[in-house]
């Protein structure tokens, strides 16, 4: 039997993201100055991507929003910025991530594979880190797709297979990982025994329950099959705060 779509709502629902690596109250002050330092180190290299200076007065929607920190950026810019989560505890703490600042945006919460709104209703669609966590990733995808004006744009990220992750040099990488202290979120160390499936589940937490892990030309594949158009696309590793040395 695979993963239900309750099994992943229950782990975001209790883990919201950043929660393995931010101490400070969730939903607090301290707790939003943290998530923004995680978030612009594992995000640094798509800015060009998001535009966010670029999305004044535009029709923008967040799958998968979180804690809001994308929905943030684009509010502040001046976009007309829609917001989606598939756990209530997320649009909760996106909400108060931009009313403490005197900025709104249209939450719901929803399934990226059943997004409420018409066809062509954006000019430009972020989803990032998402659709690898849910069971319908092909769905998701087409969903986004049909949401996405003619000649819009959309911005999808994914669990990436690298060759670090391919066969025997896997095996490799666990050892670099236990060498670094590259350490997974809840993941005191790295276990040789881990597999590939495992680790694209622990990457955001421990009790994960899905973290789908695809190829490059998968990937396409489940793009063009959708009906989008590859504008460019970049491969990316792991974030600067992930090399920590540890005893």
């Amino acid at each position: 039997m695979g993963v239900e779509k309750k099994d992943v709502k229950n782990f975001w629902s209790n883990h919201p993201l950043g929660s393995y690596e931010i101490k400070e109250e969730l939903g607090s002050a301290e707790y939003f100055n943290r998530l923004n330092l995680i978030r612009n180190d594992s995000s640094y290299f798509v800015m060009d991507y998001y535009n966010f200076q670029g999305a004044k007065g535009r029709r923008v929607l967040d799958v998968g929003c979180g804690p809001g920190w994308i929905t943030y950026q684009y509010a502040k810019s001046g976009a007309n910025i829609f917001s989606l989560d598939l756990t209530f505890t997320a649009v909760t703490l996106a909400r108060k991530n931009l009313t403490k600042d005197g900025f709104n945006s249209h939450f719901v919460t929803a399934d990226a594979e059943h997004i409420p709104y018409k066809r062509e209703s954006f000019d430009f669609v972020s989803c990032d880190g998402v659709l690898h966590h849910t069971p319908g990733t092909e769905k998701g995808v087409a969903e986004i797709c049909r949401v996405v004006k003619t000649g819009g744009r959309a911005a999808l990220s994914f669990y990436y297979e690298n060759i670090m992750l391919r066969g025997k040099f896997f095996m490799l990488t666990k050892l670099i990982m236990r060498i670094l202290g590259v350490k997974l979120h809840g993941v005191k160390k790295i276990s040789f025994a881990l597999t590939k499936e495992e680790f694209g589940n622990m990457y955001d937490g421990v009790d994960n329950p899905l973290g789908k892990i695809y190829s490059r030309a998968a990937c396409e594949k489940m793009l063009t099959t959708a009906g989008f158009k590859i504008v460019r696309s970049r491969v990316y590793y792991f974030p600067k705060r992930f090399f920590r040395l540890s005893d």
